[in-house]
């Protein structure tokens, strides 16, 4: 509406007031707007109020009671905590904005940036783990903040996410100290000294009476100001039997603190171990099945896939009935008949899987691998071997590349079962051979490792370590599993673990990756088994005690063990966002 004047013309005009100076300023208003409705946008309405003198808010208030033609749309950090704030109260319809969720604030993201484009890559449509980490590790600092976001937007537009640990840092410094730095503003010097008093228990949650002992004041006087600090969205509460515990709510604001009161923030290590965890966690999600069907279901489908089989011409439609006896014959091993899924297997593979037709082929060697595995799980490891051998034999040679997994299952199969037999040599050839079709399977360097310390052949173990570390085409997620599944092999020889911490010294992401896919695996823990973990953590804590990642991802999990046992207060041990990530709905 200013548009109507210039910058000078207006301030001249103002300048003209005689009198009431409302009255001008109205009539002012009228000439801009020709005396139309109109909506009065306002951002920061607590720091409008705090600009006028003491009569002002009440003045503010009047006028927009008499000129209903008026409607003001006004935006505040908070709760309106300044002076005059008396005068608007229960004038205005308010609406807290609710933390977005992640999908949510990738959409908000992407409208901030104008679209979809080359520099939004990185949302979490369709976006790598590595990407996700970064962007997830973010949000959550963020806490899904609205205002927070909009200023994270127009630091991920250069799209550098794999790089931008210490960019966000600086970010936070120049950009949002100033904006946190108006919310200390607003704070009373008891309400500061409280904050402060929580923020030098490195953000742990915290009674009222412990607070009242390091700020010396009444727990009275502590538990209004902390009320009054709730109610700001400064500090968050727990409700733990009859005492309540208070942590500051926000990590980023908490960091900004601990900046500007001369403490290291460790900003950077927070957004670094969160980049890793979130990394690790879409791994993990992708890796995860989509559920487990109860028995009833399991037989309901087996009616279905038999209809199927009765109805079905192998002349008409070849791949519709070789999908409906694999899924057969793996439904039945899911329910242990595997006697059933082996008899259910060679009805295909001697009728309709005689087919030479492509689409059919591919079921044969699904249905020859899943008849693999039913013989081992019936002991019968002979047959077993022979059969992931005829999966090598009949489509070893092949050129189709949608073989391939087939082909390398057959050998990882076949080598699990020369394990059982205690035939390691055997094992390392199967093996060996796998490693050829995909040199940097976890799986296949994992069993290998322990293959070779078994034989005590444990030069030649580490070089695969080493090889692997140095193999520059092995994708993260890749070097993480590896990582991990090192960990679940020396789970108890602390000496060799100890070796692999050397090996990775240069390496620490991979390990601290591999020890944070161990951890959340071990997410959530049962009552019964919590003890036992805890003797498993500790031992691996004594063996990577330099991996400072691995360690917090330690904690988490410890302090779990812990709740799961029974005893409610240990999450509040660790800082908020780590017991987000023990319990993503706190």
């Amino acid at each position: 509406a200013a548009g109507h004047f210039s910058e000078e013309e207006l301030l001249e005009r103002i300048e003209e007031f005689d009198g009431d100076r409302t009255d001008g300023a109205t009539d002012l208003f009228g000439e801009m707007t020709h005396g139309t409705r109109a909506v009065i946008i306002v951002e920061g309405f607590d720091q409008l109020l705090s600009s006028l003198d003491k009569s002002g808010p009440k003045a503010l208030r009047n006028f927009l009671d008499t000129h209903p033609s008026l409607t003001l749309l006004a935006s505040s950090p908070g709760p309106l905590t300044a002076k005059g704030k008396n005068s608007f109260k229960g004038a205005l319809e308010t609406h807290a904005l609710a933390p977005m969720g992640i999908d949510e604030a990738a959409d908000f993201v992407r409208t901030v940036l104008g679209g979809p484009a080359d520099t939004t890559q990185w949302l979490p449509s369709g976006l790598n783990g590595e990407a996700f980490g970064a962007f997830a590790a973010f949000h959550q600092l963020c806490d899904g903040n609205h205002r927070l976001l909009t200023m994270l937007a127009a630091f991920l537009e250069t799209g550098r996410m794999r790089d931008s640990v210490e960019d966000f840092v600086k970010m936070v410094e120049y950009s949002l100290t100033p904006y946190y730095q108006q919310s200390v503003e607003r704070l009373s010097n008891q309400q500061l000294k409280i904050l402060l008093a929580i923020l030098r228990n490195h953000g742990k949650a915290m009674t009222v009476k412990d607070i009242s002992r390091r700020v010396f004041l009444p727990s009275q006087t502590v538990s209004r100001q902390l009320y009054d600090l709730l109610n700001g969205d400064y500090v968050a509460r727990t409700q733990v039997g009859r005492e309540s515990f208070y942590e500051i709510r926000s990590p980023l604001f908490r960091a900004v603190l601990e900046a500007s009161h001369g403490t290291s923030a460790g900003l950077e290590d927070s957004v670094r171990f969160l980049t890793y965890w979130h990394q690790c966690s879409s791994l993990l999600h992708g890796d995860s099945s989509n559920g487990i069907m109860s028995a009833k279901d399991c037989e309901d489908l087996l009616d279905a896939l038999q209809a199927v089989i009765d109805a079905g011409d192998p002349v008409e439609d070849p791949a519709t009935l070789a999908q409906a006896y694999v899924d057969k014959a793996a439904v039945l091993g899911e329910l242990g008949r595997h006697d059933e899924a082996v008899s259910t297997a060679d009805q295909f593979l001697e009728g309709p899987g005689t087919s030479q037709a492509p689409k059919v082929q591919i079921h044969v060697a699904q249905a020859l691998l899943n008849k693999g595995a039913d013989f081992t799980a019936l002991q019968r490891l002979g047959k077993a071997i022979e059969t992931f051998r005829e999966v090598r034999e009949r489509f070893g040679e092949t050129q189709d590349s949608r073989f391939g997994e087939f082909l390398l299952r057959a050998h990882l199969h076949a080598a699990e079962c020369h394990l059982m037999r205690g035939e390691n040599l055997e094992a390392l050839d199967e093996l060996d051979q796998a490693a050829t079709l995909r040199p940097a399977d976890p799986a296949v360097q994992g069993q290998r490792v322990q293959i070779l310390f078994e034989l005590r052949r444990d030069g030649e173990a580490f070089r695969i370590v080493s090889d692997r570390l140095l193999d520059t085409a092995a994708s993260w997620a890749e070097q993480a599993v590896f990582a991990r599944n090192l960990i679940y092999l020396f789970v108890g020889k602390e000496r060799l673990l100890g070796r692999v911490a050397g090996i990775y010294s240069d390496h620490s992401q991979f390990l601290a990756m591999g020890l944070i896919l161990w951890c959340q695996e071990h997410l959530p823990v049962s009552a019964d088994n919590a003890n036992a973990v805890v003797e498993i953590v500790d031992a691996i804590a004594s063996a990577l005690e330099a991996v400072d990642e691995g360690k917090t991802a330690l904690g988490i999990l410890r302090t779990e063990c812990r709740s799961a046992a029974g005893d409610p207060r240990a999450l509040l041990e660790i800082p908020v966002e780590l017991r987000k990530l023990a319990h993503p709905n706190t």
